[in-house]
């Protein structure tokens, strides 16, 4: 015989059942997440570690690392790449990245191999040269972190979250930044820097850093919307035509914390090395609240960035890589940023 009022849940009690499950619920979300997260930035260390072993192999068949950025040797990057009857002649922009000098040593040589690099990236109206197109969109899964979300990438590109070490940022020889002209990091254009070159340690010297892909917004960031992650290049009017970007003109603080002039997307081809793809330097911390700041693409201020939580991953010339937090000393960070700098740099301090 049923007995009555057995073998049910009262209204209260089915309450506090579900409140029980959600406050599991937002007591295992976090662990999850942290968990999930922890697991990228183990693959965003291990892209990091491929592309230190490709460097350092690189380094061991040609005497030298690679450059972050080959410029011809004809008048800047604008360079005449086929002349002669019936062809024509191309004016545009040469820089092949570092990242594309190690492909072979990447498992990447069947890319490297169908390259031309008797011609420029694209030509002067920014079209793409079609005769390295199938390379050119060629997405490679290890440059890239799985943490960054990579917002707004045109489908036509094949972008990198890593980008090469061209040193503190600061004038330089020929008072020019370390950015262009005579610069202090390990990775520049047309560089050719040995292990001999870094005095300053091998374990003390950054060669390649981590960076956002896209502009990291939804808005149009002109004229009041200030974000810290845009890439801004200012725009003067002593700076009129790409030429011109081979004349100095020095940028300042204010420039970048109250940006004049217009947005580049970050880091849209891992081909290219120029500061609007694949360099950066370490005038500004990591994940700097101040503008990545440039003045044309070959100089200005661009610092390390990364959606990992607090700080961003740096591959150092011995191969290593550790990361480093937001809240590291500005003088230690720069000094990481030179390979001859003469700083003397405690491994504590960062």
């Amino acid at each position: 015989m049923r007995r009555d009022g057995q073998g049910g849940f009262t209204l209260i009690e089915l309450m506090v059942v579900i409140a029980i499950i959600a406050v599991l619920i937002a007591l295992l979300l976090p662990a999850v997440q942290s968990a999930r997260e922890a697991a990228r930035r183990m693959q965003c260390v291990n892209n990091l570690k491929q592309i230190g072993i490709a460097l350092h192999n690189y380094h061991g068949a040609l005497g030298a690392f690679p450059s972050a950025g080959i410029i011809a040797p004809m008048t800047n990057y604008w360079v005449c790449c086929a002349t002669g009857p019936n062809l024509p002649t191309w004016p545009g922009h040469y820089r092949y990245s570092a990242l594309v000098e190690i492909m072979p040593f990447t498992e990447q040589g069947n890319g490297f191999n169908a390259m031309n690099f008797n011609i420029p990236l694209y030509d002067v109206n920014g079209d793409d040269m079609p005769q390295n197109t199938t390379v050119y969109i060629v997405q490679i899964q290890s440059f890239l972190c799985p943490s960054d979300v990579r917002d707004h990438v045109l489908p036509d590109q094949a972008p990198s979250n890593y980008a090469s070490c061209t040193g503190d940022g600061l004038p330089g020889g020929f008072g020019l930044p370390a950015s262009y002209g005579n610069p202090d990091g390990p990775l520049y254009l047309n560089s050719r820097t040995t292990f001999a070159n870094i005095t300053d340690g091998t374990s003390n010297t950054a060669l390649f850093g981590e960076s956002i892909i896209g502009n990291n917004s939804n808005v149009n960031p002109l004229p009041n919307a200030p974000n810290p992650m845009e890439i801004m290049v200012t725009v003067t009017s002593d700076i009129s035509t790409f030429s011109d970007t081979f004349v100095y003109h020095p940028l300042s603080d204010a420039e970048c914390a109250s940006p004049v002039g217009f947005f580049w997307q970050r880091q849209t081809n891992w081909i290219e090395g120029d500061y609007r793809h694949t360099l950066y330097d370490h005038y500004y911390p990591p994940n700097s609240t101040t503008y990545d700041c440039l003045r044309g693409p070959l100089h200005g201020w661009r610092t390390a960035r990364s959606r990992h939580p607090g700080g961003v991953n740096s591959l150092f010339a011995d191969g290593s890589v550790r990361f480093i937090k937001n809240s590291i000393n500005v003088v230690t960070w720069r000094a990481l940023g030179t390979c001859a700098g003469g700083e003397i740099v405690s491994s504590d301090s960062y």
